[in-house]
């Protein structure tokens, strides 16, 4: 009787028993990681809004619409022009075999899960590039267990890298079996496979596109070099011509002329003709359609780089040395990591991978080290892709583990790091060394407020204006049309979101013309518009360093009484909703916050200052009292009386800096207009209390202003009607008898 399957030894056996076992073991601590140390936001975030939306259509058994109403108001989105494709596989899979499961918490599962076979291609490509199965298993394990790798499998977001990721590594796997292949025949399985999961990954993702380049330069330098078998040259090749002709959205780009494509007919040649300069004429002729071709759909892209290299990867103070494309993509994920971030995200792997970098290249040409370059020089470019750097660095850092006793110090130096990943973020930020970008003021709670408020108050024809990271969550959540959208490969939505960025800071008839022009009913005002001057916020992509004092934003911010055809409808901490007269939705009677008052811009110019307002507005209110109390300053403890009143501080607190506001005042410190403001403040949000408004009728009523002071003793007996007449109110008798006289 045979112990095992035919073909299948006890060592192969344990080894998949292990990889297994590592596989599940990973999955726990990306759920473990996700609950508890590192929960993403509730929502899917940014681009991966319609993503979700998308496969939420599928599970239930629909499909995506060919133009899509929702997107790119009023014309529609033609939803071709992008990859959809991982929307199918995790909609398809919840539909078949999942069914059962709210859509919600199984598409977060999927995000956790389906990344990790990228492990299992991991442990293949290792194996294939000869680091032997004891270093493939224990990179498997550290890939599975690695925080760039987790950050992007958390549940945050159903990114295009969840699926590309996995069959890129497949693909680097099955091309680096290819490659070493010794015939024509022996090569086919696995050229066959290099031209499927080529494919796949392009079907996935854009970036793909870029990253099959990189995978067909190599396979082409090394059949310049030496002769490849056939299938491993051709299969390939073809694959990433047919997918340039049949994929849907590189179809519509372009892609028969994309870098890759290039590089795909140089291998053809290369099949056929021996000509050692044709990896370098490939590259070159690559490099200059991504940064000089006029292709709308990558133009963005290839501003971008020129602009990196132009600067040396840091932004100039003029934003208008940069062309819009440039200022529109030059943000977030898409900037070049601070050091502080590669930390965070690499530093034990790093010095691991510093000490074995010279024995891998001693291995001779490979594939992973090949790949190793490109990511490097990727990453550097785009912080986003540290998805593709992880992978890969965990190759040299193997390479130190010569003593079995090293492995365990790997893998215990790369559990602490995502363990106690908040902990040490705030140790570098402490340090003066920033991990974070593309800081917005917008929190969940307030979002949670903007979609109900748009849901309830809205009706579902009418369509928002308004910047691209707020449109995925009106379109996907609340199901309202949106004129901007996360499409960058769209031209005119690159446009569009350029010309809503200027408008916004040019006078309010200006941005009416645009709304008019695109049919929108309302347009979403964030704060950041203001105060975020830095590279990633709209003045920057405006073309402006400093607001114009009357521009439509500036009296959106501070002054809405002075808008003629906008009126508010909406307000959170951070952001406001106007509407175009005719719309539906009934005006706005919330209180005003911190940083919508003019008087408080001084405050809160600093835009870190802001955000704290909005992310720890109790505390942030405890930091601004005890600065207005040691300085006397009025705007400081007034701006705090707002906070706590805003955001349910405790009552004592508030009436004590009340107290002192009015001291200010009796010191010929504080004007009674704005006092009054405060009072008013206290009231919204501790009231009713008749006693303090006859304590703001007195104040009324001694800076000679009786018709206010009759009006707010009027407030009070109304409140409640056994004041009047009590003594409590007798030095304002007489307007009592004025009340009674206008009655009759």
């Amino acid at each position: 009787m045979r112990a095992f399957p035919e073909g299948l030894s006890g060592r192969a056996l344990s080894q998949s028993i292990l990889l297994l076992a590592a596989i599940l073991s990973a999955l726990l601590m990306r759920y473990w990681f996700s609950t508890g140390i590192l929960p993403p936001p509730p929502r899917m975030q940014g681009e991966t809004t319609q993503a979700y939306r998308y496969a939420s259509m599928i599970a239930e058994g629909g499909t995506v619409p060919a133009v899509d109403s929702l997107v790119m108001h009023p014309a529609g989105f033609e939803t071709a022009e992008n990859s959809i494709f991982e929307e199918y596989i995790a909609g398809g899979l919840h539909r078949f075999a999942f069914r059962g499961m709210p859509f919600d918490s199984y598409l977060r599962v999927f995000c956790l899960a389906f990344p990790l076979l990228g492990m299992l291609a991991l442990y293949l490509w290792l194996s294939e590039a000869g680091l032997g199965v004891a270093k493939a298993t224990m990179g498997a394990i550290a890939y599975g267990f690695l925080l760039p790798a987790m950050l992007r499998a958390r549940g945050e977001s159903f990114y295009r890298e969840t699926v590309a990721v996995p069959f890129i590594l497949f693909l680097c796997w099955a091309v680096e079996k290819s490659v070493r292949a010794p015939g024509s025949r022996r090569s086919i399985p696995a050229a066959a496979a290099s031209a499927l999961f080529l494919i796949l990954a392009n079907a996935s993702w854009k970036a793909s596109g870029f990253i099959t380049a990189g995978i067909l330069l190599y396979i082409l330098a090394m059949n310049t070099g030496r002769r490849l078998p056939l299938p491993s040259v051709i299969l390939p090749a073809s694959a990433q011509i047919a997918s340039a002709l049949l994929v849907p959205h590189m179809a519509r780009e372009g892609a028969i002329l994309s870098p890759a494509s290039i590089m795909a007919f140089a291998l053809l040649v290369s099949a056929f003709v021996r000509m050692t300069s044709l990896p370098v004429l490939a590259a070159a002729a690559s490099i200059v359609t991504v940064l000089f071709r006029f292709n709308e759909a990558t133009a963005h892209v290839g501003a971008m780089l020129l602009a990196k290299l132009r600067f040396l990867f840091v932004h100039p103070a003029d934003p208008l040395r940069l062309s819009a494309d440039a200022r529109l993509f030059w943000v977030g994920g898409y900037e070049t990591p601070q050091v502080g971030q590669i930390i965070l995200l690499f530093g034990p792997l790093l010095v691991f991978a510093v000490f074995g970098i010279r024995k891998m290249w001693r291995r001779g040409p490979t594939l992973l080290r090949w790949a190793l370059l490109l990511a490097m020089a990727a990453y550097l470019m785009m912080d986003r892709l540290h998805v593709l750097l992880a992978p890969v660095l965990i190759a040299p850092a193997l390479e130190t583990l010569r003593k079995p006793l090293r492995y365990p110090a790997l893998g215990l130096a790369l559990g602490l790091q995502s363990v106690f990943v908040v902990p040490f973020a705030g140790v570098l930020e402490s340090a003066g060394l920033r991990v974070q970008t593309g800081e917005s003021l917008l929190t969940e709670s307030e979002l949670s407020d903007l979609l109900s408020w748009a849901e309830s108050e809205t009706e579902p024809g009418e369509s928002f204006l308004s910047y691209w990271h707020i449109s995925g969550f009106l379109s996907a959540y609340a199901e309202r049309p949106v004129v901007t959208h996360t499409f960058f490969e769209n031209l005119s939505n690159r446009r569009t979101i350029e010309e809503f960025a200027e408008r916004m800071f040019q006078d309010e008839d200006s941005l009416i013309a645009l709304m008019e022009r695109v049919d929108a009913d309302y347009v979403v005002y964030q704060a950041d518009f203001l105060l975020d001057a830095t590279p990633s916020g709209l003045l920057y992509l405006a073309g402006r360093t400093a607001p114009p004092l009357e521009s439509a934003a500036w009296r959106m911010q501070y002054r809405p009484e002075n808008l003629e055809r906008l009126r508010l409808v909406f307000q959170g901490p951070s952001l406001r909703v106007f509407a175009v007269n005719g719309s539906s939705a009934p005006d706005c009677t919330m209180p005003p916050g911190p940083l919508f008052e003019e008087r408080y811009s001084s405050l809160f110019g600093e835009y870190r200052k802001a955000t704290a307002v909005v992310s720890d507005p109790l505390g942030t209110a405890m930091s601004l009292a005890t600065a207005g109390m040691a300085n006397r300053s009025p705007d400081l403890l007034s701006a705090a009386l707002m906070l706590l009143s805003n955001n349910g501080g405790v009552v004592e607190d508030a009436t004590g800096l009340l107290q002192q506001l009015l001291v200010l005042h009796m010191d010929g410190l504080y004007p009674i207009e704005p006092l009054a403001d405060d009072f008013h403040t206290y009231l919204a949000a501790y009231g009713p209390d008749p006693e303090i408004r006859i304590d703001l009728a007195r104040i009324y009523l001694a800076s000679g202003m009786t018709e206010e002071a009759s009006m707010e003793y009027s407030a009070a007996i109304a409140e409640n009607p056994a004041l009047e007449g009590s003594g409590v109110a007798e030095d304002l008798a007489w307007l009592g008898d004025l009340t009674e006289r206008e009655i009759r």
